[in-house]
């Protein structure tokens, strides 16, 4: 969502000479929404953006900044704290509580769920979200429901073969690891 009032702030400061990253990470800490401040930080820099297809739900794509192995680890550092950890609990509490170990194939099940319609139709888990990184496809579009299909598809194939899909992360030019190959997919800040 822009925020009319904050990107002629961000027009105002890009004026000055200040770098988006900058006025970003000054905004984040002033307590202002992550998606705000990347919708209007790109509405700034770019206003063309508010009139492609799809809206503030697009990355530009001209110039995209990847997320690397490091952040992306950290990613899915906190996602284990923010999805794993309250979909344990309540796996653990509900087969403590019935009697039935099998209803925790229940919790994961649901816990895919989430992840699948979070990746593909809010652009990421919250993870990503918390630290400014969104899953786009080559047109910086969110990718939709079917691809994130696809993506988690080849999450299990990177783990599989032990970790290796997830270390392309470090070397690949476009930050692309083996799942987001497969998907066609890019993981990048906003």
């Amino acid at each position: 969502m822009i925020d009319q009032k904050l990107a002629a702030y961000i027009r105002e400061q890009q004026n000055k000479g200040y770098r988006p990253d900058t006025l970003r990470n000054a905004l984040l800490r002033q307590g202002w929404d992550p998606t705000t401040v990347g919708d209007s930080i790109r509405s700034a820099f770019d206003p063309d953006n508010e009139k492609q297809p799809g809206g503030t739900n697009m990355i530009n794509m001209k110039n995209p900044q990847y997320g690397g192995f490091w952040i992306r680890f950290l990613a899915n550092f906190l996602d284990g704290i923010f999805i794993g950890l309250p979909a344990g609990l309540i796996g653990w509490g509900l087969a403590f509580a019935t009697g039935l170990t099998s209803i925790t194939y229940v919790i994961q099940l649901a816990t895919v769920v989430l992840v699948v319609y979070l990746d593909g139709i809010k652009g990421g888990t919250p993870g990503k979200l918390v630290l400014g990184l969104r899953i786009v496809n080559e047109k910086g579009e969110f990718i939709g429901i079917p691809m994130a299909i696809l993506r988690y598809i080849g999450k299990i194939l990177s783990a599989i073969i032990l970790g290796i899909g997830y270390l392309m992360i470090a070397w690949d030019k476009k930050k692309q690891g083996l799942h987001d190959r497969i998907a066609k997919t890019y993981v990048v800040r906003i």
